[in-house]
């Protein structure tokens, strides 16, 4: 019999794709115990990853339609990574290089008074879970709505007393103290 446990943690899937703002009732996760062969289907659920914002903001310098990079009349604190928005459209920052910017899919039209601004989106999801037993999981994540076809990740619950913990850290404690006057 598998040992009862009580831990949550989060997973974390990234969209991979110029994609913010989804519906998260579409993401589906699920749990396979690789011992047992049960399968735990996770209700909670997922949230995008949102970053800190401090109202940055840029303006075009030119017209752009169509383009991946785009020159700003100020960087302002943009970096690699970013998700900016412009007029309605968002786009990922894959590179910042001086004042010019590098999207990872082309624009739409932008007149050259538009406004760049920073968001705090990031196209990564995370749901929590939670497991009760000790074991080998197989963790699977899907989104119909985007195409996104069962992605997967291996993880391992083991059971660790905090008592253990203490005693081999006061043990291990004990031999570097006993070494360093040998």
């Amino acid at each position: 019999m598998n040992k009862k446990i009580n831990t949550d943690f989060f997973l974390k899937v990234s969209t991979g794709k110029n994609l913010y703002n989804l519906d998260s009732n579409n993401f589906k996760c699920y749990l396979l115990n690789e011992s047992t062969g049960s399968i735990i289907t996770n209700t909670n659920p997922f949230s995008e990853v949102v970053g800190d914002v401090d109202n940055i903001t840029a303006t075009l310098t030119s017209d752009v339609e169509g383009v991946l990079k785009i020159n700003l009349d100020d960087i302002n604190g943009l970096l690699d990574g970013n998700v900016i928005q412009i007029d309605s459209s968002f786009y990922y920052i894959k590179e910042v290089n001086g004042n010019e910017i590098t999207l990872l899919s082309p624009c739409d039209l932008h007149a050259a008074s538009s406004t760049v601004t920073l968001v705090g989106n990031t196209g990564i999801y995370k749901v929590l879970n939670n497991i009760d037993t000790v074991g080998d999981y197989t963790a699977f994540i899907s989104n119909a709505e985007i195409n996104m076809q069962n992605h997967s990740c291996s993880l391992s619950v083991i059971e660790f007393a905090e008592s253990d913990l203490t005693d081999q850290l006061t043990n291990l404690n004990d031999e570097i103290v006993r070494s360093s006057f040998i």
